[in-house]
């Protein structure tokens, strides 16, 4: 859990938002006792008018840090360092704001502790003064204007001499040498009150500056006062080294050297050595090896300097695990005074934040690219439909002793594998029509494992590690195959002279939030598929570009670069997660998370069987298709099959073709996307014109939610491109003939 709180609230100052660390903060139970509230509702009122001026501020588009007091539950004060951010809304007004609050009680609670102590040395029980050598006073604190019974202003106007009763001159002489030699000198003197009584004094004196003159400076206690001096001064020394026993921060001093002298108790709570297991060692030999190099480096820094020195480092503790410290040192002649706080949690929180930004980073750039991959997958679909379709229809007028029938074969080849790829990268792009099913995940390894021992050969050794009653995923299993078929190919690549390669499967519950590697899926059960082998391995930098389209660290014309892309968006369209290990020399391990389906498997036996591809007719069809070769070709495949056919290049033509032929049209034939007017609209229209209308959709991938499981979500017949003669004539023929 993050040290700061997260307050995040509307244009209205309402909370809308509230960490749980910032619940805790403020003495509450649960959020939602905060939720709709309004900050000024936690302030005292003796604030609000200064919250007010940073809320007029924030609306302008300010940002802004500042310190501010909360009322918590039980209304004692909450003090916090506040880092304010306004938000816009849609229309770019203002729109609320988010707010990081950082806990500075204790600070401030040390500050004035701090405040307090200055206010107390300030007005010590001693009289201080500074004057020249002329006697002339340049400085007193309260306690010497409180003794001598003046205001400030009349004992500043007075010269040493004025309050001085007289002396005998060898005390004088005796005073003045010792200053001379030692530069300082303690002795006892009486000082004349402005009431006329002798005030008993011991006055310790030494050579200072003052304002860049000589001067000196005497230290003088009232004589009487002594005892209770001493025991004032017993006392606050006894709240410091309660204080300092007591502190959850780590307090030290340590020598020149950098040997502990004393600890408070906080050290052994934090590393797990005794107290006296520390003193007298090297605060050096605590350090992490890899942090030692800065650390001397700033010691010496620190020596050479004698300044406060800020550092972090990794500090051993007893069982040999290590925990961030953060230091400030204060030199004080031959002793440093160390205060220092574990911040380990705070570390491994920047650092889960910074593994999450780069996780971030890569999601966006993987999407960009599939994106990019999906719109060319989409364009080349409608260039296959033609290549595929024009070269099944040439076939089929040539005789079989044609001798181009061999090259129009190539060509119809060359198409298939085309489409193989454009499959691939939109599987990758997450746009590739899906025919997700429930079923048995267990089911589907073991009747695709004879096809994949044929893929690994006889020197890798396959093992399946299967988990009984296991729960059903909802996915296309073709799909799933595909996914498998491509991590056994990697694995077999991986492992040259043979090797072991164990697919398992598992349940589990994905906790919240999930490991960083799943950070995008949701809490709940999850079906674990793991393809494990024990090949060469990768390192860090191919894991960093392992979903990256035409990636690929085999020799040419041995992979595409498409194997691990197309596994990663296979996954994510069916609602899943992928996590990768793998390292040099040690192989890699591949975890598929798929979300546990909740209907049963569907029995295999109810599958319809394949109709026989039926004879053309003569119905009316409108084709509507924005490219024009595709639509050309359907034009032909739709009339070679005797149907009378009307073409329209877009959405708005295919409405006034309709509006303008008197007879029946009996069936819509269109794409999914068109400009201006695309297939859905054009569709609604059309049916409110002419009910008994019939449509077929027709798409190379799945953007459009209504066709994500490839036959319509409302039950919409739909094609996916490419297509041949043979399946486009089956489905406009199957379409007419089914009931309305």
């Amino acid at each position: 859990m993050t040290e700061d709180g997260v307050w995040a609230m509307n244009a209205r100052h309402e909370t809308v938002y509230v960490n749980r660390r910032l619940v805790e903060l403020l003495g509450y139970g649960a959020p939602a006792e905060l939720l709709g509230r309004t900050v000024e509702s936690f302030m005292f009122d003796e604030d609000l008018a200064a919250h007010h001026e940073r809320m007029q501020a924030r609306r302008r588009g300010e940002g802004q840090r500042y310190e501010h007091r909360f009322r918590r539950a039980d209304g004692s004060e909450l003090r916090c360092r506040v880092s304010a951010t306004p938000l816009r809304d849609a229309a770019g007004g203002f729109g609320g704001s988010i707010a990081v609050m950082t806990d500075i009680s204790e600070q401030h609670r040390a500050a004035e502790r701090m405040r307090v102590m200055a206010e107390l040395l300030d007005h010590a029980p001693s009289s201080i003064t500074v004057h020249d050598f002329e006697g002339s006073f340049l400085y007193a604190n309260e306690m010497t204007f409180r003794l001598h019974g003046y205001t400030r202003e009349e004992f500043l106007a007075l010269r040493l001499h004025e309050i001085d009763v007289p002396e005998s001159a060898t005390l004088i002489e005796a005073r003045m040498r010792a200053l001379r030699e030692q530069g300082t000198a303690t002795f006892e003197v009486r000082h004349r009150c402005k009431d006329g009584s002798s005030l008993p004094l011991e006055v310790s004196v030494r050579l200072t500056t003052w304002m860049g003159r000589p001067a000196l400076l005497s230290i003088a206690s009232d004589l009487r006062e002594r005892q209770r001096a001493a025991e004032e001064l017993r006392r606050k020394s006894e709240e410091l080294d309660r204080y300092f026993e007591s502190s959850l921060d780590l307090f030290c001093i340590t020598d020149t050297d950098g040997c502990f002298r004393r600890l408070n108790p906080q050290w052994e709570r934090t590393l797990g050595y005794p107290l006296a297991e520390l003193e007298g060692r090297r605060f050096l030999d605590l350090v992490h090896p890899d942090d030692l190099p800065a650390t001397v480096a700033r010691v010496v820094q620190f020596e050479r300097q004698q300044s406060v020195l800020s550092f972090e480092n990794r500090c051993r503790c007893r069982d040999g695990s290590y925990r961030w410290i953060e230091w400030r040192w204060l030199s004080q002649g031959k002793v440093i005074y160390a205060a220092a706080r574990d911040v380990t949690e705070r570390r491994q929180a920047e650092e889960q934040r910074r593994r999450l930004e780069q996780q971030l980073l890569h999601a966006q750039k993987m999407e960009a690219v599939g994106r990019l991959a999906g719109g060319l997958a989409h364009d080349f679909n409608n260039i296959l439909t033609v290549v595929q379709s024009c070269s099944a229809l040439a076939l089929e007028r040539l005789r079989e002793d044609d001798p181009s029938r061999e090259d129009l074969e190539q060509i119809r080849h060359a198409a298939r594998r085309a489409t193989g790829l454009t499959r691939q990268l939109l599987a990758f792009s997450r746009r590739q029509v899906l025919n997700p099913v429930t079923f048995d995940l267990n089911r589907l390894v073991v009747d695709v494992q004879k096809l994949l021992c044929r893929l690994l050969g006889e020197d890798i050794l396959l093992q399946l590690d299967l988990a009984p009653e296991l729960g059903a995923v909802h996915a296309d299993p073709g799909q799933i195959e595909q996914v498998l078929v491509n991590l056994a190919v990697n694995a077999r690549d991986a492992m040259p002279d043979g090797g072991h390669l164990t697919i398992a499967t598992a349940g589990l519950e994905l906790g919240s939030p999930p490991p960083p590697a799943l950070a995008t899926l949701p809490p709940g059960p999850y079906i674990r598929l793991t393809v494990e082998d024990d090949g060469c391995g990768m390192s860090e930098e191919t894991l960093a570009h392992l979903f990256e389209p035409f990636f690929t660290t085999k020799v040419a014309g041995r992979g595409t670069g498409l194997g691990m892309p197309t596994v990663y968006g296979i996954v994510a369209q069916s609602g899943g997660g992928l996590a990768v290990r793998s390292a040099v020399g040690r192989g890699t391990t591949v975890e598929v998370y798929l979300p546990v389906a909740e209907d049963q498997p569907r029995d295999e036996s109810d599958r319809p069987a394949a109709a026989e591809s039926p004879p053309g007719g003569t119905e009316t069809v409108l084709v509507a298709e924005d490219d024009e070769q595709v639509r050309n070709l359907a034009a032909n495949v739709l009339r070679s099959a005797g149907y009378r056919v009307l073409l329209a290049a877009d959405g708005r033509q295919a409405l006034q073709l309709a509006a303008e032929h008197p007879d029946a049209i009996h069936l819509l034939l269109t794409d999914v996307v068109m400009p201006e007017l695309g297939g859905r609209q054009l569709a609604e229209r059309l049916i409110a014109a002419r009910p008994a209308l019939r449509v077929l959709f027709m798409s190379g991938h799945a953007d459009d939610a209504a066709f994500h499981d490839g036959t319509g979500s409302s039950g919409v017949p739909f094609v996916s491109k490419p297509f041949g003669p043979t399946e486009l004539r089956t489905r406009v023929r199957r379409i007419l003939d089914a009931d309305p």
